[in-house]
């Protein structure tokens, strides 16, 4: 595993790049999490023990001067710098959405919920990213490209068509992140084998 680049986290996607690595490394541990009704509040939990903690993580490499937080004033996650001060500076205001194959009206309100949880740090001038993660498993009635390929496309539709307005109502374009496996495996349940794939995309705004 690549150590943390303190001088490009606050980039955009840099944090999306580096958690996707470190889920990567270890898709056994998340097959029966994503089994579930996941919600994002684990996978936040995780993504934040793994950043700051495991190998030579955020808070080692910086000698604590950036950490990423969960649920801070209802943000998802956070990423902070100037973290040894006694009031650190936001860098980057991170949203999750976790997608099962649900109807594209729920997809699309799920998105539309995501986006506006986003909207309320337009002003504030960090770093703003949404981060999805698409779960397929074997038991749903579509194919795994079908799902994602359909999926990825309404989710792209839905958040191009929101855009960013600045304070001079000014139109931010919107752009996305290269699609990152995360897991694609088997999992024993109920005597069987089940297979689950988990994608990832993020967007973020220029």
């Amino acid at each position: 595993m690549d150590i943390v680049d303190i001088s490009k986290v606050h980039l955009p996607f840099a944090l999306f790049d580096y958690s996707s690595q470190l889920l990567m490394s270890k898709p056994e541990n998340y097959y029966s999490r994503f089994n579930y009704a996941s919600c994002e509040l684990w996978l936040c939990t995780e993504i934040c023990h793994a950043i700051n903690h495991e190998g030579q993580g955020l808070q080692q490499v910086s000698q604590g001067d950036f950490f990423l937080y969960n649920e801070d004033y209802k943000r998802d996650l956070t990423l902070y710098s100037s973290g040894r001060a006694l009031t650190p500076k936001i860098e980057t205001h991170i949203e999750m959405k976790v997608v099962y194959p649900v109807s594209k009206a729920k997809c699309l309100e799920s998105m539309e919920n995501l986006f506006n949880k986003l909207a309320r740090s337009f002003n504030f001038g960090h770093q703003l990213e949404g981060w999805v993660y698409l779960v397929w498993t074997q038991h749903y009635n579509l194919t795994p490209d079908d799902f994602f390929d359909s999926r990825i496309s309404w989710i792209q539709e839905k958040i191009k068509s929101k855009g960013k307005v600045d304070e001079q109502s000014n139109k931010k374009m919107t752009y996305f992140s290269e699609i990152k496996t995360i897991a694609d495996g088997i999992l024993k349940w109920r005597g069987m084998d089940k297979r689950i794939i988990v994608k990832a995309i993020a967007f973020s705004f220029r």
